[in-house]
């Protein structure tokens, strides 16, 4: 018989790399569902912790609107009334502009303010629950007045009038309103 010194080791060595390879499918195998279980338990506990900070969230929402709902003020805040330079808004004879001017100038006899981005929470906590509504329907009239007068800006461009739209836009934009 031919003795060859290397297949007994070639036949050790084909034995180990088996067993490695199959050692190393069955973690891969396993591998997978730990990830799974791993991804699963992570998303589970970043929840739960989602979860508490949204209960603190709305916990806090409403202490703070019971405490604004518990505030009055005595007189009404009138320093927030805007007056509104008439004087600033170029008069044109023009059917279209005219028509544009009629319905701005009907908010002449209207009071509005102008409350820059605050929440209901904060405009009770600053000035009260009582005068709430009001200053509410005063912000409301202001946008519908800042609506109308970029339509007779427009009105004016349109028509030609580029010099007075240029006036009524910078004092549109004088509010700080875009």
């Amino acid at each position: 018989l031919y003795y060859n010194k290397y297949s007994f080791y070639t036949l050790v060595k084909k034995e180990r790399n088996d067993k490695l390879t199959n050692f190393l499918n069955l973690i891969l195998n396993f591998s997978s569902v730990i990830g799974i279980v791993i991804l699963f338990l992570v998303c589970a506990r970043f929840l739960k912790k989602g979860t508490k900070t949204q209960d603190n969230t709305w916990e806090n929402f409403w202490d703070e609107e019971r405490s604004a709902n518990m505030t009055t003020q005595s007189t009404f805040p009138s320093h927030l009334l805007l007056n509104i330079d008439w004087d600033k808004i170029p008069h044109i004879k023009n059917e279209k502009c005219e028509k544009a001017l009629g319905e701005l100038l009907r908010f002449k006899s209207y009071k509005m303010v102008y409350l820059k981005g605050l929440s209901n929470t904060e405009i009770k906590k600053q000035y009260g629950i009582n005068f709430f509504n009001q200053l509410i329907q005063y912000e409301e009239t202001f946008y519908l007045f800042m609506k109308s007068l970029k339509a007779y800006q427009v009105a004016l461009e349109e028509e030609g009038f580029v010099n007075e739209s240029k006036k009524v836009q910078a004092y549109y934009m004088s509010f700080g309103y875009f």
